[in-house]
């Protein structure tokens, strides 16, 4: 053998050593807990991330099998993965299963393994890696405490700590200080603290102190020091300066780690280390070493599973340079934290650049390894947590759309409560008031008092209406519009309205799409929106009003109110006007809110226009600005039915009375009272009927046809639908008209706001009641 031969091998050994240590030290510091068992579950090897999971050293678990240690209601998902992984000749992936901890508790664990065969392929055992993922909130309950427990805490922590005045002599240790070095607290006090420290590190205390006071913060300085008993132990120090108002040093703090058992481990680790080379290409986080120059030195071959990337692609290449353009800065500033302090441990999430282009959302953990040899880097991990992200994402805007759908609910149960009661009373105030009207002249001082009263009921009736829009309660009668129709016949309405100083702009959109809306509402809209743009301008100013197709595409968005992809059209009203800030905005449709003057506004009218967009199946956006003017654009959906473009025939003249027969059933008294003389008046009989029971009494017993009947919707015992069909045996060429004063929702379980249905809302005006008879008794 030549002396080239000789060489060539002390290099491959050489270059053995190098990998067995790298590969050890990694095993050693992975937070993960790393083991090797037999094919009967029994473990082999564990790393000391164990004894941190599960408070068991490696050598507690050696020997004991997995049935022994996991949760009695997990044994059978252990027995069942080791049938299958040996059946197979595999692994398993994510198998989450409960851990007893040596304190009794159960700690939450998700393993991944892969199976270890021999010369014949039989499986002999498995390799794997289990990361503790039970819930952070012990964590976060910690940090939430409040400071005088966090203060008990601190004083109390096993940490060891030391207090030096100018001099380097003790001021103060506590009591994990004088355990780890087995001194009493009054042989240290006083005592020069270069005298407890190996003779090796006197004078380099000597030196660095004044360095430390002048700077003022020391980190991660390591020091010999001297037990009583007269052993040694490498503690790890951190420490900062105790300044008074003017910047006089008053004294140190500072805390140190024992670290002896860690190179003790770290050395040990360095044995074991090409054994476990399977094992970290095969864990579920990519493990990864940075150099101080933030350059990619170590790629686990995992990454190639999570992101594409393969090693050789990434190691020389700077460690964040895949990292999200928005999160680059915070990583950046992460990274360098960690390069700060030898041993730092830090926890980071941000974006990183997947091969194919796409991002994933990671968790990076890394530790300060700069001074071990064998790393001489940060070394961390990347943990994907792409679907937890999604679904804190997901969560959150469910609580949004939840808080405003409760939001919404209040105010429909409001709505809902007070639209019954008050729309009766005001029936009766509008019913008596008009047929007052009709019996006095106008001449008489009484007249514009009756008036009054009619206009304030009316009123009432628009603010019930209001509250209804917005809960999306108020009963419509949706058609196939064309919205540029609808609107062309508003605008002299809506000219008169906003006064001459303002000018109405009208841009229709070419070829609208029709959409299925209650012509009423759209109405409302406008009257509210041109109301509002009139009063943000001061003086002159345009108003504009337009229509256009719009196409919502499938977008991902965070928005809580994201519209739905598909078809619309939107219908706009811009302004030039004042504008609104941000906080205004945010706080536009909630109903009750305003920034007019007191006396000057509800506070429901965009409230209004939410309610009727939201109930149609829309969405609004606003765009605003102070100064700047204020564009509201409200989507309503297309509807594939074509709008039927023909004028509806103006019907001709017909008398609002009779002498039909008309049977009334109403069990609100007062109301019973008031259709009957309004019903006599205009000259039909009427058979007053106070509930359904004596309604069908009157079917029975009257003698002649009864005409029509008129009866509430919700009554006790029947409803009316129910009574309608009753009365309909009796006289079965009958006609019914329907009157409620409740809800559209409460009315439509009732069947009454079907097409072809005769429907009249409480509450109504004198002649609008004697239209609605009229046209009931003369359809075909």
């Amino acid at each position: 053998m030549t002396d080239d031969d000789f060489a060539g091998r002390a290099n491959a050994a050489e270059m053995l050593k190098d990998s067995d240590r790298l590969f050890k030290a990694i095993v050693t510091t992975s937070q993960e807990w790393i083991w090797s068992i037999d094919i009967a579950g029994k473990h082999i090897f564990s790393n000391p991330a164990v004894e941190k999971i599960l408070g068991r050293r490696p050598e507690e678990i050696t020997g004991s099998a997995w049935h022994q240690m996991v949760h009695p209601e997990d044994v059978a998902k252990v027995k069942d993965a080791l049938s299958k992984s040996m059946a197979q000749r595999t692994g398993w992936r994510n198998l989450v299963l409960r851990w007893r901890h040596k304190d009794g508790t159960f700690r939450w664990l998700e393993s991944n393994a892969v199976a270890v065969l021999d010369d014949a392929g039989r499986v002999i055992g498995f390799h794997g890696s289990d990361r503790d993922i039970t819930d952070r909130t012990r964590s976060e309950e910690d940090l939430q405490s409040n400071e005088a427990r966090f203060r008990l805490m601190f004083q109390n922590a096993p940490m060891p700590y030391q207090s030096l005045d100018e001099e380097g002599r003790f001021i103060d240790v506590n009591q994990a200080f004088l355990d780890t070095l087995g001194y009493r607290r009054e042989e240290l006090i006083g005592k020069y603290f270069g005298d407890i420290l190996h003779p090796d590190w006197v004078d380099h205390f000597k030196t660095n102190f004044p360095r430390f006071k002048a700077v003022g913060e020391v980190l991660g300085v390591e020091f010999e020091m001297v037990k009583k008993d007269g052993g040694t132990i490498l503690v790890y120090f951190n420490g900062k300066i105790q300044r008074d108002v003017i910047g006089r040093f008053e004294r140190t703090h500072c805390i140190f780690q024992d670290i002896t058992e860690r190179r003790r481990a770290e050395a040990g680790l360095k044995q074991a280390e090409a054994r476990h080379a399977k094992m970290i290409a095969n864990i579920g986080d990519v493990i990864v070493i940075i150099d101080q120059e933030g350059i990619n030195r170590y790629k686990s071959p995992n990454i190639a599973k999570w992101f594409g990337w393969q090693p050789e692609e990434l190691i020389g290449r700077p460690a964040l340079e895949n990292v999200h353009p928005d999160d680059i800065q915070r990583a950046t500033d992460s990274l360098g934290q960690l390069f700060q302090a030898p041993n730092r441990t830090l926890t980071d999430q941000f974006r990183y650049r997947c091969k194919d282009g796409h991002y994933k959302w990671i968790e990076f953990t890394g530790t300060n390894l700069l001074h071990d040899p064998d790393i001489q880097g940060v070394l961390g991990n990347y943990h994907d947590i792409t679907e937890r992200k999604q679904a804190e994402v997901e969560r959150e805007k469910l609580e949004t759309q939840m808080r405003h759908s409760q939001k919404m609910e209040s105010v429909g149960r409001l709505a809902g409560g007070v639209a019954h009661d008050f729309n009766n009373m005001l029936g009766v105030i509008l019913g008596h008031t008009e047929m007052a009207l009709e019996q006095v002249a106008p001449s008489q001082p009484v007249y514009d008092d009756l008036q009054e009263i009619g206009k304030a009921a009316r009123r009432s009736a628009d603010l019930t209406r209001q509250l209804l829009a917005f809960a999306r309660k108020q009963t419509v009668a949706p058609k196939v519009l064309d919205l540029n129709r609808t609107v062309e016949g508003m605008l002299k309405m809506l000219r008169r309205l906003i006064g001459e100083e303002v000018e109405l702009a009208w841009h229709p959109g070419a070829r609208l799409w029709p959409v299925k809306v209650d012509t009423t509402q759209i109405d409302q809209i406008l009257a509210n929106l041109c109301v509002n743009a009139r009063d943000a301008i001061d003086g002159a100013g345009t108003i504009v009003i337009g229509t256009e197709n719009a196409t919502v595409e499938t977008t991902v968005s965070d928005e809580p109110d994201a519209p739905p992809p598909g078809d619309f059209v939107r219908l706009t009203v811009q302004d030039d006007g004042a504008g609104m800030d941000e906080a205004t905005i945010e706080h536009l449709f909630e109903p009750f809110y305003t920034t007019k003057p007191i006396g000057q506004g509800t506070g429901l009218g965009l409230a209004t226009v939410y309610g009727i967009v939201k109930q149609n199946g829309g969405f609004i956006r606003v765009q605003s600005r102070p100064g700047e003017g204020t564009t509201f654009s409200l989507h309503f959906p297309r509807h594939h039915e074509a709008a039927n473009h023909s004028l509806p025939s103006e019907p001709p003249p017909r008398p609002a009375s009779g002498r039909d027969t008309i049977l009334l059933v109403e069990d609100e008294p007062s109301i019973l009272h008031m259709i009957t003389q309004i019903l006599h008046r205009k000259g039909y009989r009427v058979l007053a009927a106070a509930g359904p029971d004596r309604a069908l009494e009157l079917a029975r017993t009257h003698e002649g046809p009864i005409h029509l009947l008129m009866t509430d919707v919700v009554m006790p015992a029947m409803n009316g639908r129910e009574l309608a069909t009753q009365v309909r045996l009796l006289h079965p060429a009958i006609r019914c008209l329907f009157m409620s004063g409740y809800t559209a929702d409460v009315i439509a379980k009732h069947g009454v706001l079907e097409e072809g249905v005769h429907f009249i809302q409480k509450p109504f005006s004198v002649n609008a009641l004697a239209l609605k008879v009229r046209a009931c008794l003369e359809t075909a």
